[in-house]
């Protein structure tokens, strides 16, 4: 029934294809974790990306040293265009609007933290990863109810009921349920979280609909290929489930080993990962640091100084063994 809806309402928007962005946390020696944070994505003067910028494939995707990070997206050119599966892009800040065409607004009013920048998802998205280091696995993120499902939830819009029902009795649910694809199969082990929650006996206080952002632990081992993403709620008819299908991510945190060097202070002085796909991922903690990659032959690849705390190379190296050079201290890594 909102797929149809969706047909008729939604309307298409322009904007330019980006990457999303990924900042470091605080290095401990042979560990890391980056968090997407979604942050300046979509360009100035536009609300949102919703894939209409390449309809029918695009997909929002960063690198990090742990490996490729991707938000699929498809949007639909028919009836005027319409978001159909996958991610959006958003920066809205529209916390009261409960209409369809407020589903990329969040009712935290921002990001998390107060952040701009956050993901969108419709239910049965993934969350795909492509090359991941060994033991690498997304560790954690931040959710929340868009200011449309979350309207929907409290006041009983369109064919949505009310949360509680009018006496605040009912024991009414919406959340989101996280499971991991490995090497194409869907496990048996998930994470979960309520973005509503009225199962308490009663017209209990404590019954909530969710309007700040919560972290979710996903407590998932590596390995995984990607996320999927259900939604589940209580309020179901014939069409299927009646609460809009939205939720919104931020801050989504990836972790995994990298090879630390010569501590200094407690701290790497330089980190190194080579990516199956031949390009070479490096973190230095003195940038402007002159920084060599030989081959098993002695040969030079590389030689160039880091201008910034990260420093990714073009696709330039094959199958083998390199040595990698920083400030007279060496490391030997493998490409696969």
């Amino acid at each position: 029934m909102y797929r149809l809806y969706l047909f008729l309402k939604l309307t298409a928007l322009w904007a330019g294809c980006m990457h999303l962005s990924v900042r470091s946390s605080i290095h401990l020696f042979g560990q890391s974790t980056y968090v997407v944070d979604f942050e300046n994505m979509v360009p100035p003067g536009q609300d949102y990306l919703n894939g209409s910028e390449q309809p029918f494939g695009t997909t929002y995707s960063f690198s990090t040293p742990q490996g490729l990070i991707v938000f699929p997206n498809v949007y639909d050119t028919l009836y005027g265009g319409f978001w159909v599966q996958g991610w959006a892009l958003s920066r809205r800040v529209d916390s009261s609007t409960a209409t369809v065409q407020n589903v990329y607004g969040v009712k935290a009013y921002s990001g998390n933290g107060g952040s701009q920048g956050f993901a969108v998802g419709l239910g049965m998205a993934r969350l795909r990863t492509h090359a991941l280091s060994p033991g690498a696995r997304i560790k954690s993120l931040y959710l929340t109810n868009t200011t449309w499902n979350y309207e929907a939830m409290r006041q009983g819009l369109g064919v949505s009921k009310k949360f509680g029902g009018q006496d605040g009795t009912d024991p009414d649910f919406f959340k989101v349920v996280v499971k991991r694809y490995v090497a194409g199969a869907l496990q048996g082990d998930s994470a979960e979280l309520y973005l509503a929650d009225f199962r308490f006996p009663g017209a209990s206080a404590q019954d909530y609909i969710l309007n700040t952002w919560e972290k979710l632990d996903l407590n998932l081992p590596a390995p995984m290929d990607s996320l999927l993403f259900i939604l589940r709620s209580s309020d179901v008819g014939l069409m299927g489930m009646n609460t809009p299908p939205y939720f919104a991510v931020d801050d989504v945190e990836i972790e995994g080993s990298t090879v630390g060097l010569e501590e200094e202070q407690g701290r790497p002085l330089f980190c190194v990962r080579a990516m199956p796909d031949g390009r070479l991922w490096a973190e230095f903690l003195k940038p402007g640091a002159q920084f060599k990659v030989f081959d098993a032959g002695g040969r030079l690849v590389l030689n160039s100084k880091a201008q910034s705390s990260f420093f990714v190379s073009e696709k330039i190296l094959s199958s083998g063994l390199y040595i990698a050079e920083c400030e007279g201290i060496r490391l030997k890594f493998v490409v696969p």
